[in-house]
């Protein structure tokens, strides 16, 4: 009488050619490779050939299964597993143990008492399966610092720009001996100011990164922030290293890769928001305040609606992501549409982006976006303090207001966007001279303002930045 299985009949194994066998009868194997003993006997040592591309070392155990005796094939007696699986792997019950022919290919390993099958017995994940798994984990950029082409373009073209503008147009605008000796008389209360403006921008710089991860620490999230800050603004075309660096320090820190790239992705992001957003609130500042024409309030009007239709198509993208794959696919529309009035195809797949984009931050945004908006807010109104001490120490009474100061410093700062110099150095200078002059502050004294500027919020922070860089090299080698 065929020996029945204590569970009933497997219906998944009865497809794949396993049956019952009588008592006395040997099994063949369906390809003819292995030849089974009769239920009675014990399972000799079958063969253990490599797979390759399907299978680990069959020397070394897979994890959660529970190996045989080397000598007898067999489940140690005191080893505490199921009665089925004990009579499957010994073969009592006349059923061969899965010898992962799913495949095809001879046995690819030692007989292991059965483990809980994946979608079909004895099958493996695809290999498709796990690259496509991995892909969709963020990779980090080499932190390595190699320059290239580019950043030999990039050094060439701020060299001439940074030149262009500290000799030939800085000059036109004010006197470079007047402005220093504007800067040397400068009264001891407004110099003691401007240090601690100085400090104050250098400690409120880091918020944004503890905003977006708290856990990090101020200590750990100041080393980091810094030293990107330096690489950043001081190598011409350092962005991509800088963002690089980031991503080393952070996973130097316990921060995975998902972690860094929202982290990374979101600073930036309403670093962007509030450079843009602060001239709107100034051309309506300088409305309310009364020192504006006509065109100031359509130039106001015009950025609020701007403004706000950013922030709430922003807004619509994490709240939905079904209404990010429309505004990807809207995107994607318009796309063509120009290539086609061009004669070009342009592929740019702005849904998927979108998507990736919002996945990657959605979940601390809608946590933490008060906070994270706070710190970006004060970051920007910090460096402003700067100019505005800056510019009362060497004006003093005929000095601009403070809505006028705050005007030039927003609508300036719109410069650091174009990626001519590294931080803006030089444009951005050139047209906060301008702007101040244009609000009836002399030309010198205008000059001496925006230089205490630049050098009180760029190069502590540059030589911050390069000692912490060579800290924590020292630490990770």
């Amino acid at each position: 009488e065929p020996i029945a299985h204590p569970q009933g009949p497997d219906p998944l194994e009865d497809r794949m050619g396993h049956r019952d066998v009588g008592e006395g009868e040997e099994l063949t194997d369906p390809e003819g490779i292995e030849t089974m003993p009769p239920p009675h006997q014990e399972a000799p040592q079958l063969r253990s050939h490599l797979h390759p591309g399907t299978h680990r070392d069959p020397d070394l155990p897979r994890r959660g299964a529970i190996p045989l005796d080397d000598d007898r094939r067999t489940i140690p007696p005191d080893t505490d597993v199921p009665d089925d699986a004990r009579h499957r792997a010994r073969g009592l019950h006349g059923r061969s143990p899965c010898r992962c022919r799913c495949r095809g290919g001879p046995p690819t390993r030692p007989v292991y008492a059965p483990m809980p099958a994946p979608s079909r017995a004895g099958d493996l994940p695809r290999a498709e399966s796990t690259a496509s798994v991995a892909s969709m984990e963020p990779t980090a950029p080499s932190p390595e610092l190699r320059f290239g082409r580019k950043q030999i373009l990039a050094t060439i073209l701020t060299l001439a720009v940074v030149v262009v503008v500290f000799a030939e147009v800085l000059p036109k605008l004010g006197d470079y001996d007047r402005a220093w000796e504007a800067i040397r008389t400068m009264p001891p209360v407004w110099i003691l100011a401007l240090v601690v403006a100085t400090v104050g921008v250098v400690v409120v710089y880091v918020w944004p990164y503890t905003a977006v991860l708290p856990d990090l620490g101020y200590r750990r999230a100041f080393v980091v922030r810094q030293t990107s800050f330096a690489i950043s603004n001081a190598i011409p075309g350092g962005g991509a290293i800088g963002l690089g660096v980031q991503y080393a320090m952070l996973a130097g820190y316990g921060i995975g890769p998902g972690a860094a790239t929202s982290a990374i992705g979101i600073t930036g992001l309403w670093n962007t928001l509030v450079t843009l957003g602060l001239p709107v609130f100034a051309a309506a500042a300088l409305v309310v305040a009364g020192e504006a024409s006509g065109p100031a309030w359509i130039g106001a009007a015009v950025g609020l609606v701007a403004l706000t239709g950013i922030l709430g198509a922003f807004a619509a993208i994490l709240r939905s992501e079904r209404t990010a794959r429309r505004i990807g696919a809207l995107v994607d529309g318009i796309v063509a549409r120009i290539g086609a009035a061009v004669g070009k195809h342009f592929t740019v797949d702005a849904a998927q982006a979108l998507l990736r984009f919002r996945a990657s931050i959605v979940d601390v945004v809608l946590a933490r976006w008060p906070r994270i908006t706070a710190a970006n807010v004060t970051q920007q109104l910090a460096q402003f303090a700067v100019l505005w001490i800056a510019v009362a120490s060497v004006a003093g009474p005929t000095a601009p207001s403070g809505v006028e100061v705050f005007a030039a410093y927003a609508f300036a700062r719109l410069l650091s966007f174009v990626p001519v110099t590294p931080g803006g150095l030089g444009t951005v200078d050139a047209a906060m001279a301008a702007i101040l002059q244009a609000f009836g502050m002399a030309g010198d004294l205008a000059l001496a303002a925006v230089l205490i500027w630049r050098a009180t919020t760029y190069f502590p922070q540059i030589f911050l930045g390069a000692a912490t860089f060579v800290v924590w090299r020292r630490r990770t080698r």
